[in-house]
């Protein structure tokens, strides 16, 4: 597993732990939500600024996202580490569970009532 589909990973899981949709977690963090959507398939690589404000929007930290990932300087390579990971691991792509969309945050009513 690269480090870019570890970080997806935990991502996905922090994002659909904390019952919030793609496009609330992009608001939270002043990111559009096809931007969340690619760091969720490992389809972008985020840069630091990205990782504190999806952690900071996640209630998390940038090592919780970053967990199981780790560099072999002696091999030069990435090496996944799942035993530093957080909870259990994600289907594979295409067969994710079912999931109720969450209530609409208070923000977003509001937003949608002033336009």
């Amino acid at each position: 597993m690269s480090p870019q589909e570890r970080f997806a990973a935990n991502l996905r899981q922090a994002r659909i732990e904390m019952g919030i949709s793609q496009e609330e977690l992009g608001y939270r963090c002043e990111l559009h939500r096809t931007e969340i959507s690619l760091l969720e398939r490992a389809g972008r690589e985020p840069r630091l600024a990205t990782i504190v404000k999806l952690a900071g929007a996640l209630e998390t930290t940038p090592a919780e996202l970053c967990a199981g990932i780790a560099w072999q300087p002696s091999k030069r390579r990435f090496r996944h580490r799942p035993w530093l990971t957080t909870g259990p691991p994600l289907p594979p792509q295409g067969g994710f569970p079912v999931l109720r969309a969450p209530p609409p945050s208070p923000v977003l009513i509001a937003r949608q009532g002033n336009s």
